[in-house]
């Protein structure tokens, strides 16, 4: 079975170091799940943003960004960890 690498995202600060990571050792079936979770709460997110307006609205664009970030940062975690289990040619 494979499992996630670490996968950092969601830079912050003056040196733009990750403030969060997709952690090691999670089982890809369960890290695929959890994204598609992520995205479709930043789709649903996204369908209520259309009624928003001003500071409301910038946190609607706030959130899915981050959903977004998170939900890439887990499916790149499953990418790797298929590249790292593949055979060397």
């Amino acid at each position: 079975m494979l499992n996630t690498v670490q996968v950092p995202f969601h830079r912050c600060g003056d040196g733009k170091r990750p403030l969060f990571a997709v952690q090691p050792g999670i089982s890809v079936t369960e890290a695929l799940d959890s994204a598609y979770s992520l995205l479709d709460i930043a789709e649903t997110l996204t369908l209520q943003r259309h009624g928003a307006k001003g500071a409301q609205q910038a946190q609607v664009d706030n959130a899915c960004n981050f959903l977004i970030s998170a939900a890439k940062a887990t499916l790149q975690a499953c990418i790797e960890s298929q590249a790292s289990e593949a055979p060397a040619a």
